[in-house]
């Protein structure tokens, strides 16, 4: 479906700059899977929450976005190596990411974590409770805990950070 909001300036309508699932507000559909769950949570947060990978970017808010939404989904899948997030980058050919621009290193998305964990912390939370209710649908849980969804996910950035202080550095 294409949308096309056109600004005219007897109307008062103006071009639409939040992310879909915002601008539809109560119309904004349940994710029914893990990377919906995780791109509501990525869309829902303002550019200016997101501080981008590389300063110098043309794409600063996209690359901020796609790096958010990759590293919540590793971590959701707990895979916590920085080394071994770039390298699942390079082999995926649908990762959103402009082909002029150089994809993230181990390096930058160490550092886009620690810059970012408030936001990354937002987030995996949100993709931890997709996944607790999606256990609560199989009869495996009973209810979801928020203060421990959020515990959990600062754990999961924790043990990322430490992972990467095993990884060797360039000399």
């Amino acid at each position: 479906m294409n949308t096309m909001i056109l600004n005219n300036a007897g109307t008062g309508l103006r071009p639409v700059a939040e992310p879909l699932s915002v601008a539809l507000g109560g119309l904004a559909r349940h994710p029914r899977t893990l990377d919906q769950a995780i791109q509501d949570a990525v869309d829902a947060m303002s550019d200016a929450a997101l501080t981008p990978p590389d300063a110098d970017a043309t794409w600063p808010a996209a690359q901020a976005r796609a790096v958010l939404a990759l590293l919540v989904r590793s971590y959701a899948e707990q895979i916590y190596d920085s080394a071994t997030v770039a390298s699942l980058v390079a082999s995926e050919p649908d990762f959103p990411w402009p082909w002029w621009e150089a994809l993230p290193d181990a390096f930058a998305l160490s550092h886009f974590r620690a810059v970012n964990r408030a936001a990354l912390q937002h987030c995996l939370t949100a993709a931890l409770r997709f996944q607790v209710a999606e256990k609560i649908s199989a009869g495996e849980v009973t209810r979801i805990n928020l203060p421990r969804l959020a515990e959990e996910a600062r754990r999961r950035i924790t043990m990322a950070a430490f992972a990467d202080s095993l990884e060797p550095t360039a000399a």
